[in-house]
């Protein structure tokens, strides 16, 4: 019962699993008030507040997260994810491409950043983005994620020839159409 981790897992469960953010708050608060100093807890409130909305309760919880533990890649991109969400794409921007510009070596802040460019309406810069978020992408499946997004866009059309190279993965096809649509939506 004075355990924050404990509090901040049941929380994690709740939230992700049942999909009940009100039913988890009250853990997250309490994982905090027990262990100020775990950044984890942070970063997953700050996701909980993120999906209700509460922006600026959320760059809260990112920013203090990121002062435990400045070296989190995943904190490092909260501000950026809640800026994005909150539809502040310049300031978005701006939080990715100062990651990209660090580690230049990691797919996860590229993809982010092309996404910010694209929501921004820069579609030529988010298409060379994406270009070199493929060219680093570690996994096969971020591969056909960047390949989706790229193929999303309308200055792509070689990106089918890319498509054929990955035909042994089925999975291919409804990623394509799943970002597409997506993109048809904005």
């Amino acid at each position: 019962p004075n355990f924050g981790e404990a509090h901040a897992v049941l929380t994690y469960v709740l939230f992700s699993y049942e999909w009940n953010a009100v039913a988890g708050e009250p853990y997250y608060k309490r994982a905090i008030e027990l262990n100020p100093s775990h950044a984890i807890t942070r970063l997953w409130y700050h996701n909980l507040l993120l999906c209700t909305r509460r922006f600026d309760e959320s760059l809260h919880q990112a920013r203090e997260g990121l002062q435990l533990d400045p070296y989190s890649l995943p904190l490092r991109m909260a501000p950026g994810w809640t800026y994005y969400h909150s539809g502040d794409f310049a300031q978005a921007i701006q939080e990715f491409r100062a990651i990209t510009e660090q580690d230049k070596k990691t797919f996860m802040p590229h993809l982010w950043l092309g996404n910010a460019l694209m929501a921004s309406g820069q579609r030529e810069e988010a298409a060379n983005t994406y270009e070199a978020a493929v060219a680093i992408a570690d996994t096969e499946p971020n591969r056909l994620i960047m390949l989706g997004q790229m193929d999303a866009l309308p200055t792509f059309d070689n990106v089918r020839v890319s498509l054929a190279a990955h035909a042994p993965y089925s999975v291919a096809p409804s990623v394509f159409r799943a970002i597409r649509a997506a993109a048809s939506c904005r």
